[in-house]
């Protein structure tokens, strides 16, 4: 969560910190609630059922479930590293890889083979290991974090000079229509627009105008006066 208003900052050196503290508290934490139900396998079936068969089956699944749990907090870490500099194709990528991997893992060792419901997880834990390792790899060693900044930087700009381009457009074209002396200068380096005020007789002329007809202060119809107001 850190690491996109660092990069909002233009400090790669922060965003780059933010993330390898993330990682190891992540696996810190994560590290902790494995070993946890690790150590718990036999007790924790026992708290929804009495069956000693369904005691068994739960603790083999629970010993690679805890297995995941590790791999799996290293998949969020990633995704909001991606999602921060702007790289969300990348995870959503590696999501259709997760399930194009795992499901069919899990599907032959679950069914085919005598593991079962230990069978089932094991699938998840192959297909987890591979996006969060291959994250990883991305996160530590493929992304520059200033060079997200700079595309950051690039697209705000362009985004900036195309709204400035369409207020100037709609400005120019209410100046026209209601004959007021507005004279517009567009910086298009800086994507600032710049404008004059108009003269008296130019405010005086639309009044002089509508005294002809129903009362419109801009001399211009619903639509345009409307617009104006709004400005």
């Amino acid at each position: 969560v850190l690491v996109a208003p660092a990069i909002g900052e233009h400090n790669a050196r922060r965003a780059r910190r933010l993330m390898l503290l993330g990682y190891g508290l992540t696996f810190m934490f994560s590290l902790c609630s494995s070993v946890t139900v690790f150590l718990l396998r036999h007790e924790i079936p026992k708290m929804f059922s009495h069956d000693p068969l369904v005691h068994e089956a739960a603790a083999r699944a629970l010993k690679v479930s805890s297995a995941i749990m590790i791999f799996d907090a290293g998949n969020q870490i990633g995704s909001g590293i991606f999602r921060a500099c702007n790289w969300q194709r990348v995870t959503a990528w590696l999501t259709v890889v997760h399930y194009v991997v795992g499901l069919p893992v899990a599907w032959f060792v679950g069914v085919k083979t005598t593991h079962n419901a230990a069978g089932l997880y094991m699938g998840l834990l192959v297909s987890t290991i591979i996006t969060s390792g291959t994250q990883a790899v991305i996160a530590l060693f493929v992304i520059d974090f200033q060079k997200a900044i700079d595309e950051m930087a690039e697209n705000l700009a362009d985004e900036e000079a195309e709204e400035m381009s369409e207020g100037t457009a709609l400005l120019t074209e209410l100046a026209t229509s209601s004959g007021s002396d507005f004279f517009f200068k567009e910086d298009k380096g800086a994507a600032r627009v710049k404008y004059e005020r108009p003269s008296k007789s130019a405010l005086i002329r639309p009044l002089i105008r509508s005294s002809y007809g129903a009362f419109d202060p801009y001399g211009m119809d619903d639509d345009e006066s409307a617009k104006r107001r709004a400005l």
